[in-house]
């Protein structure tokens, strides 16, 4: 893996080579997710309470991305998109899921041209409204974030990138969560957590997006067991 291209510190090494590494493929689908949000409407403000509540971060994505620098998260985007940069293990799954919203080609130009770069970031004073009190809103983008991580993260497992307890150390070691993937899975249910990863594949769908459903997890969901592994609770 091209170590210039990271958003976060991989603080366990993965299995095999694949490009964006393990934390980094998680961490950008969820920032991706947060672009296709803006781009159906849904307020910053809203989509950065949902990422909050979903992981138990002190920051959502769209403020990551602005401390992490708007060129250097969106260029990463970018290297995941690129096919001409083959990997075909990666793009076999995941096909044009890691396209950028438009949101986000906007965001780079307005960074590009602007002469305060300050004026282009995400979290601004003058142009963040505050959160609505749609609680069922936020609860929809909530669940939205947690499927995208659940898919990605037992696809890590299932492609034989890491193990369950190595992206649970990961996530909360590298990306600050309160909990990892498969905790949280087995606290929500196995079934409930299908059905969220389900509602957002079929959403995906919709728009042309694809959405990759691991068959780890559908065997899993047929056991109807929790996932098991050091450092899960039963």
């Amino acid at each position: 893996m091209n170590t210039e291209m990271q958003l976060v510190k991989e603080t366990i090494p993965p299995f095999k080579q694949r490009k964006g590494g393990v934390a980094n493929l998680i961490l950008a689908s969820l920032m991706t997710e947060s672009g296709r949000m803006i781009d159906e409407g849904f307020k910053i403000a809203d989509i950065e309470e949902a990422a909050q509540k979903a992981f138990g971060i002190p920051k959502g994505f769209l403020k990551q991305m602005d401390e992490k620098g708007i060129p250097e998260s969106i260029n990463y985007l970018l290297h995941l998109e690129d096919k001409k940069e083959s990997d075909e293990d990666l793009h076999a799954k995941y096909d044009n899921f890691f396209t950028l919203p438009k949101s986000f080609m906007e965001k780079l130009e307005e960074h590009k041209i602007a002469e305060d770069k300050s004026s282009a970031k995400w979290m601004k004073k003058h142009s963040i409204r505050e959160p609505s009190e749609d609680f069922m809103l936020k609860d929809m983008l909530n669940k939205r974030f947690q499927a995208v991580a659940f898919m990605v993260s037992v696809e890590l497992v299932e492609s034989g990138l890491s193990d369950i307890e190595s992206i649970e150390k990961m996530c909360r070691q590298a990306l600050s969560w309160e909990k990892g993937p498969f905790s949280m899975m087995n606290d929500l249910g196995i079934q409930e957590s299908m059905e969220m990863v389900t509602e957002k594949m079929e959403l995906s769908h919709r728009k042309e997006i694809n959405f990759y459903i691991p068959k780890l997890l559908i065997s899993q969901v047929h056991k109807n067991s929790p996932w098991r592994g050091k450092g899960l609770e039963d």
